[in-house]
């Protein structure tokens, strides 16, 4: 699927993906904005205040019963970040109308609309009950954060890789800022992103171009949309490199140690992307890595071993979930797995696999909207217009020595370990 891409009034950018085989349209608006220590928590909160009520829907249940008589149509808000960006992100998805024989299309628009600009409103910011409640499920979010191990020890690798700022910001934000929230003060947050965030949206459906444009047009019209200006320009994130790697070591209950090496690669440039996605490939994706037949198969001393490349940052993180007794000799052979790449000890059919799990990942987008979707969002983030199939001859064209070179240019940063303890 390709995408068109159309500069509509008061700044925001409309990407028209036009499909038939799915039986439903999916509506996505994003609104990227700088991840900041002093905003994340209040950005966290947003969508889940949103979604508590509109003007026209002031509550949930009555939310709920409007979605249910558009056959239940589905209607999200989440936060997300990718590089040194936090998204808000919302979503619709509804029956295409031929199906159900009325205009879902139309009514799906105007109440993502609406959720996202009209929001239910008490004296002039939001409802104190709602941002009360909010608070508590988000603090309870963050604060079960350590309940699954694995993400846990990621993102607490990326943190210490970022130094806690930017990428490595929690998306979802810390408690101790929550206290110092009220209903003005996100309200003001929110009017501030809807003056400044970069605001794109997407629609994945089967409806002419020119009734997109007009329909988004007709919704899109609210008046603090005509205050926009400033709009922020995404960033990537970069994390420089260090002299000598640092081993963070952190104790918690649990049946197997969760290992993360932190990698950084210097001075990336849009070619280069493509270059690293191969080498993660060829480290760590798949029953072809050197990471699975290697640390898993052979050496048996992973019951998980994986790598994975952070688009729109200069990093990969390795992963392996190891008996708490072979973090010594786990983590010797991952440097062994790195020093090898860097050496250009791959051979043809290693580097032919990588490069045919990556298509074959690209080929798949388009069973999902929303990959279709959160592709081409990502490479917005980026400046990059490439489609799907410019993506995979881009993959085709790599050649090995272009891998190793940027395999030169790994350098280990941090060394994560999460072990069983009190």
């Amino acid at each position: 699927m390709q995408q068109k891409v159309f500069e509509m009034d008061n700044k925001l950018v409309l990407h028209y993906i036009h499909e038939q085989k799915n039986k439903s349209n999916l509506i996505a608006v994003f609104l990227t904005v700088p991840l900041l220590r002093q905003t994340v928590t209040l950005n966290a909160l947003i969508p889940a205040v949103l979604k508590r009520g509109t003007s026209k829907y002031p509550n949930m249940q009555q939310l709920e019963i409007h979605l249910q008589e558009m056959y239940g149509a589905m209607l999200s808000g989440s936060i997300d970040k990718s590089g040194d960006n936090h998204i808000l992100k919302f979503y619709t998805e509804t029956i295409k109308d031929e199906i159900v024989g009325e205009n879902l299309f139309e009514k799906s628009i105007e109440t993502i609309s609406q959720l996202i600009f009209s929001p239910y409103l008490e004296n002039g910011v939001f409802s104190n009950e709602y941002v009360n409640q909010e608070k508590e499920i988000l603090d309870t979010i963050i604060k079960n954060r350590v309940n699954d191990k694995f993400a846990y020890a990621r993102s607490r690798c990326v943190e210490e890789l970022c130094n806690n700022e930017g990428y490595g910001l929690y998306s979802y934000g810390y408690s101790q800022d929550l206290n110092n929230i009220n209903s003005a003060s996100i309200y003001n947050q929110y009017i501030e992103i809807l003056k400044t965030a970069k605001i794109d949206i997407f629609v994945c459906s089967n409806k002419s171009e020119e009734e997109v444009k007009q329909t988004i047009s007709k919704y899109f019209k609210y008046d603090i949309l005509s205050q926009r200006q400033n709009i922020y320009i995404p960033k990537q994130s970069y994390v420089p490199v260090i002299e000598k790697e640092r081993v963070i070591t952190e104790s918690m209950e649990v049946t197997q140690g969760n290992l993360f090496l932190g990698i950084t690669i210097p001075k990336i440039d849009q070619v280069d992307k493509n270059n690293i996605t191969i080498l993660n490939a060829l480290l760590g994706v798949g029953a072809n890595s050197k990471m699975f037949r290697n640390i898993r198969e052979k050496e048996h001393l992973a019951y998980h071993a994986s790598s994975s490349y952070i688009r729109n940052t200069n990093l990969i993180y390795v992963y392996a979930g190891i008996e708490l007794s072979n973090y010594d000799k786990t983590v010797s052979l991952i440097k062994k797995e790195l020093i090898d790449l860097k050496k250009g000890n791959i051979s043809k059919r290693e580097f032919q696999d990588a490069k045919s799990i990556i298509i074959y990942s690209y080929n798949t987008l388009s069973d999902s909207p929303y990959n279709v979707v959160n592709f081409y969002f990502d490479r917005s983030l980026s400046n990059d217009n490439s489609t799907i199939e410019d993506n995979i001859k881009q993959i085709e064209n790599v050649k090995l020595n272009n891998v190793i070179e940027v395999a030169k240019r790994m350098n280990l940063n941090v060394i994560y370990y999460l072990k069983n303890g009190g």
